[in-house]
């Protein structure tokens, strides 16, 4: 699977969680099957990707905090307030 649509399937998967939870529906009442139904993603795909609806957040936190980490790298940070500002633009 080529990385763009390796990445697109992720962005639909997390965007149909997060809708489904914004709903107010528990993480842990969301099923794999839900999800794909949703997402318009195939059970074998979402298995490619994750291992559980659990999991999906977990790879949304973990990406998020690659990227912001990448940004600090990028930016000079000499205070607290330059900081802020690097996690405020993120």
């Amino acid at each position: 699977m080529p990385q763009e649509q390796y990445q697109l399937t992720d962005a639909k998967l997390v965007k149909q969680l997060f809708d489904l939870i914004e709903t107010g529906q528990a993480l842990e009442s969301i099923t794999v099957t839900e999800l794909c139904l949703k997402s318009g993603v195939s059970r074998k795909t979402f298995y490619r990707h994750y291992s559980s609806t659990q999991k999906v957040i977990e790879g949304f936190l973990d990406n998020s905090a690659n990227d912001f980490i990448e940004i600090l790298k990028e930016t000079p940070i000499l205070c607290l307030n330059d900081f802020i500002d690097a996690l405020f633009k993120f």
